[in-house]
């Protein structure tokens, strides 16, 4: 056995649901950029095809004790990441309810792991919907860095 630890889990959640979302192409660019220099093993996961309804649980996230399988499901998903990227547009100001359904859903599985956040929009492209919001979870350890790509 070596002594070497694998590789960290990063996933990349594509928060727009739309049918003609840009999402998606844009999270891809992102992974490209980010895999260039780095050892992280990425992976996305499309709040489209994970389609959790609104919060239906009884009780709140932070007991952990979790009534329907879509929640537990969603649970072992997100536990399965050491660190996450959000990529979502920016809506009026803020992020999709999608993205706010997504992580209102769980507590103790976004803990202390690092969020980056990559947002896009007409207006302030996109640093708004982080900005006026703060951290979109209260769990989680925001990552503040800017880069900027001109296209």
């Amino acid at each position: 056995m070596s002594g070497e630890q694998s590789p960290k889990r990063v996933a990349v959640i594509i928060g727009s649901t739309r049918s003609n979302r840009i999402c998606d192409g844009i999270a891809r660019w992102t992974v490209r950029a980010a895999q260039a220099e780095s050892s992280l093993q990425y992976a996305f996961i499309d709040l489209a095809e994970v389609n959790l309804p609104f919060l239906d649980e009884p009780l709140k996230p932070a007991i952990g004790r979790y009534e329907h399988e879509h929640t537990r499901s969603w649970s072992r998903l997100v536990s399965s990441f050491d660190a996450f990227v959000l990529v979502f547009p920016q809506y009026n100001w803020g992020y999709p309810a999608p993205m706010k359904n997504a992580l209102d859903f769980l507590y103790l599985e976004w803990h202390d792991k690092p969020v980056g956040v990559v947002t896009y929009g007409t207006r302030g492209g996109g640093t708004d919907a982080w900005g006026t919001s703060g951290s979109p979870h209260a769990g989680c350890r925001p990552e503040r860095r800017t880069v900027y790509h001109r296209c």
